[in-house]
């Protein structure tokens, strides 16, 4: 065990010592561009959103975006490696899986994997979801306010993980079949996740209320009532201590749907933006997206464990050592993690098409096509989107067009 802790001490440092050289060179890389103007100037001319100026913001912000990414994806692929390789292993199999109870061993696993993932991840998180975003202006309260939060997300996504872990691996020890199980498993719970979402775990996390400006609610049930959507509750949750971001969702399904909007898009966009905002929010619903979305999960799922699964079993043949067991999940949890990565790209494809489709819809239910792209100017303001990417970050990293792409789609659209 000591010598597990003092590896993971080790890993822990070098991972912190190279985010904090990379941070810090970038921040003395844009120095002086701080605390500049992050307003973007909205040019029209016949009808037709002139491409905008990109600010030193939303360049130093996409620099660092850059960055981290490419520090996760190291990270990702080195994780499963050091767990097979720092002693972990060997620790639980000896002092832990002596009693053939496939639940508690699944729960011990579980803790362990978290905790250590927690660590080895803590400083790229910190210095990407913390100290980026106070640089660059996107964070409001301080460090102990943020680091409460996430110990707040964070137990609630333990728990998860460990309940989670727990039932995995009792199907990865009792079941032949169990890559088919775990697909079936992560689908379900993916679709009771999207209506106990809004009842249970977004209250949890956020300050939800219902809408406070009765006249918009009004507006925004009427413009889900002209496309069939009835029972559907509006709220508004309070997001503006914590960034200056905006942002709007629709999610549940049956009576649980519900459209909630940040207070910080309230209180930035007038009423016929936030319509719009709305109008693409409902496009996602009514396009069913959601169903659509969770059978390509399945289907990617089932891409991803089943080779999974047979790289284990011949890399465990050759060693000699068991595949229903830590040492097993660690390859598995190896090769699906670069399994993942390859076919990310496809989730990313599929991701930015429906925001696209969602786009169109809007400006179809609003029959305003300016709006829509104004609005991804007012994102360049105070989400620091960029106005386009490098074409690999796009493939690789983007679920969501850039705002070149939907600007060029509300000039496009035909009255």
């Amino acid at each position: 065990m000591k010598k597990f802790l003092l590896r993971l001490l080790v890993f822990l440092s070098i991972t912190f010592f190279i985010t904090m050289a990379f941070t810090l060179f970038l921040e003395s890389k844009y120095k002086g561009q701080f605390h500049s103007d992050k307003k973007v100037e909205i040019k029209i001319e016949k009808d037709k959103i002139i491409p905008p100026v990109e600010t030193s913001l939303v360049k130093a912000n996409y620099a660092f975006s850059k960055g981290y990414f490419l520090l996760s994806i190291g990270l990702s692929i080195i994780f499963p490696i050091f767990i097979i390789k720092c002693g972990i292993i060997e620790i639980v199999e000896n002092k832990f899986l002596k009693r053939n109870n496939y639940i508690r061993e699944g729960i011990i696993i579980g803790v362990i994997y978290y905790l250590t993932n927690f660590i080895i991840f803590f400083p790229l998180t910190f210095f990407s979801s913390f100290y980026r975003l106070k640089l660059v202006g996107l964070l409001n309260y301080d460090f102990f306010s943020w680091l409460l939060d996430l110990f707040k997300n964070e137990a609630l996504n333990f728990v998860l993980t460990t309940l989670s872990a727990a039932i995995l691996y009792y199907i990865f020890r009792k079941f032949k079949l169990w890559p088919l199980l775990v697909v079936i498993f992560t689908g379900f719970s993916v679709i009771l996740g999207t209506f106990i979402f809004p009842f249970v775990v977004d209250p949890l996390l956020n300050e939800i209320t219902p809408m406070q400006n009765k006249e918009l609610e009004y507006k925004i049930k009427d413009l889900a009532h002209r496309e069939g959507i009835d029972n559907i509750s509006v709220y508004q949750v309070k997001m503006s201590d914590q960034t200056s971001a905006l942002n709007a969702y629709m999610t549940g399904i049956f009576s649980s749907k519900r459209i909630v909007v940040w207070d910080t898009t309230l209180n930035n966009l007038d009423e016929s933006q936030i319509l719009s905002v709305v109008a693409h929010e409902i496009g996602h619903y009514k396009l069913n997206h959601i169903p659509k979305g969770i059978a390509l999960e399945f289907l990617l799922g089932a891409l991803t464990y089943f080779p999974a699964y047979f790289l284990t079993f011949v890399i465990a043949k050759r060693n000699k050592r068991a595949i229903k067991g830590p040492y097993g999940l660690a390859y598995i949890l190896l090769f699906s993690t670069l399994i993942g990565m390859i076919l990310n790209p496809i989730s990313l494809y599929y991701s930015r098409k429906i925001e696209l489709d969602a786009d169109k819809f809007a400006i179809q239910i609003t029959k305003d096509n300016l709006t829509n792209g104004i609005l991804e100017l007012k994102f360049m303001e105070t989400n620091l989107s960029p106005y386009d990417v490098d074409k690999w970050y796009k493939i690789l990293r983007f679920d969501h067009p850039t705002a070149k792409e939907r600007i060029d789609l509300a000039n496009s659209y035909d009255k």
